[in-house]
């Protein structure tokens, strides 16, 4: 098995328990598949979420229990928004110069102003996890963060006609839990249990968990369909999946609409009541260019068509410029149809050689400014694949440090396994045996040793046999900790120190009242001794002081978190 290949399972890091200033927090365990027992989902922290997505779009799987877990709590946030999301002040306060006479309901509100925000739109993705990957590459997700001026909106059409529908929503949801005020997901027509059914994203479970399980998934994914609110409104766009639902449409309308009728409609296929045609329409419907006037049923049987003048008088009535929609694939990823006075319908698409690489279309993410401005970036296949295989390189690497770091966290032990082994020559042992006592000696459910071995334990075949053979000392003297100032350490009290380093680095910094970055003598032995207590007898540190000597590499009485982060490595 080739590590970073996402048609097979790639091993992952699996993290034990760290300690916060208030309690324990477990981390996502993850190998083969993805665990969150232990983890709080409504509180998940940027490095967990970017860790999980790390595992996702290489190709670690939920089971069940998981896969629902993380359903249903995606599904309970997004029924905390309202119909129609308003970022910024301006937005929210904006008055139709049509008077309904209606009292508004006042949506909730974002917790912060955005209206000085960068709001990048994404079209339909349709299950390319390249052209995903590829854009939150653009976006630079690993630095979201609450403080900077940016928000994602991800403009529905997520899943069906494409391989990696599953893994496409999985990583939306997750991006949505951990950057709940950033990352904001439009309904399209396709998050549909009917229509999902017909264009394979159905299909797509029923492959990846089996006939007897796809109804009681299905029904979850149903419920994150309804749940999705339906636009979005910046200080200068209206940003929906498909479009006008009519031409006497306004935003009123949706906002007054009861938030347990989107939750119940899992498909709008076949709507009755009038309320379920709004939703309908506004998912389906395309801009046409033919006639400016135009309001007619539209060819794809749903939804009506709308012309830029129709277009032009709803945005001038709610002041806005542009008219943000998906729903259609255009060849350069963005097409602005221009309705006059500054005002525009352009459509978006972000999956690249849609369908499934097989076209000719560039994706595209628009970036609406704050002066009422946009910018697009649109990408061709190569791009997304180019933007693939350097996850892939940067994760299989990754992945190798941290299996090699487990590797000289378990150095002694391994040294004790090999000796038990009967050599085939001198230090010696088969590519076989070495692979059976990585498995007993490391436990590690799923870890692909026979894989692994020839990237952490190089086999050499001699001149008078042709059996390969992996030299134990060389394999085990690359993997070993070693401090960088110590001469007299225990083997293993150096890889007790590297086992639990996260956990030192953590205690520290509790430790560290005064802020000053250093750990006096007395503080670090406080650190060690809390360690020593979760820790069995026989691999406790004995020795404090002459730790803290080997650590405080400049030799001034104290260590800095840097020297006892750079203080020791493999050797």
């Amino acid at each position: 098995m080739a590590l970073g290949d996402r048609s097979k399972q790639q091993p992952h890091e699996a993290q034990n328990q760290t300690i916060n200033k208030d309690n324990e927090t477990p981390h996502p365990q993850i190998g083969n598949h993805i665990d969150f027992q232990g983890l709080d989902l409504t509180q998940l922290s940027k490095p967990d979420a970017l860790h999980i997505i790390d595992a996702i779009t290489t190709g670690s799987t939920l089971d069940i229990a998981n896969l629902k877990s993380l359903l249903q709590t995606a599904t309970n946030l997004l029924k905390t928004e309202p119909n129609l999301i308003s970022l910024g002040t301006k937005a929210s306060q904006k008055k139709t110069k049509r008077d309904w006479g209606v009292r508004r309901k006042s949506p909730s509100a974002p917790p912060r102003d955005h209206q000085d925000d960068i709001v990048a739109v994404i079209g339909d993705l349709h299950g390319s996890l390249d052209s995903l990957t590829h854009i939150l590459q653009l976006l630079n997700v690993q630095n979201l963060d609450e403080n900077k001026k940016q928000v994602v909106v991800f403009n529905g059409d997520f899943v069906d006609r494409g391989q990696h529908s599953l893994e496409v929503l999985l990583t939306l949801l997750i991006l949505k839990l951990a950057f709940p005020k950033q990352v904001y997901l439009i309904r399209g027509n396709h998050e549909d249990t009917y229509v999902a059914s017909v264009y394979g994203f159905q299909d797509e479970i029923r492959r990846k968990y089996g006939e007897g399980q796809t109804s009681d998934i299905w029904k979850s994914i149903g419920n994150i369909f309804g749940a999705l609110p339906i636009a979005l409104t910046t200080n200068h766009a209206l940003v929906v999946h498909g479009g006008l639902p009519g031409a006497d449409f306004d935003l009123p309308t949706l906002e007054q609409l009861p938030p347990e009728t989107r939750w119940s409609l899992e498909t709008t296929v076949n709507p009755q009541t009038q309320h379920e045609k709004l939703l309908c329409n506004i998912l389906w419907s395309d801009p046409t260019e033919t006639d400016s006037q135009c309001l007619s049923k539209n060819p794809r049987g749903l939804g009506i068509l709308f012309g830029s003048q129709v277009a032009h008088d709803f945005l001038k009535r709610h002041q806005l410029q542009y008219l943000v929609r998906g729903h259609e694939v255009v060849a350069k990823g963005v097409r602005d149809m221009n309705c006059g006075s500054g005002k525009s319908v352009i459509t978006v698409f972000s999956a690249a050689a849609y369908p499934s690489d097989t076209g000719s279309n560039d994706g595209a993410v628009l970036h609406l400014h704050p002066d009422g401005s946009y910018t697009h970036e649109s990408y061709s296949l190569r791009d997304t694949s180019a933007s693939c295989e350097k996850v892939k390189s940067q994760t299989t690497e990754q992945a190798l440090e941290k299996v090699r770091t487990m590797i000289g966290c378990n150095r002694s032990k391994l040294e004790k396994a090999f000796a038990q082994v009967p050599q085939a020559s001198a230090g010696k042992v088969t590519v076989d045996q070495w692979v059976q006592v990585m498995s007993e000696t490391i436990e590690f459910a799923g870890m692909p040793w026979v894989a692994l071995q020839s990237r952490l334990a190089p086999a050499e075949s001699s001149f008078w046999s042709s059996t390969s053979l992996i030299d134990v000392k060389a394999f085990l003297q690359s993997h070993s900790f070693k401090l960088h100032n110590s001469t007299d350490m225990e083997d293993e009290e150096t890889e007790t120190l590297a086992e639990n380093h996260e956990m030192l680095l953590t205690v520290f910094k509790f430790l560290d009242t005064d802020g000053n970055g250093t750990l006096s003598p007395d503080e670090f032995k406080t650190g060690v001794n809390l360690l020593n207590k979760r820790l069995p007898p026989g691999r406790q540190l004995q020795n404090p002081e002459a730790l803290f000597q080997n650590l405080d590499i400049d030799g001034n009485g104290e260590i800095s978190f840097d020297e006892f982060t750079h203080g020791f490595g493999m050797t």
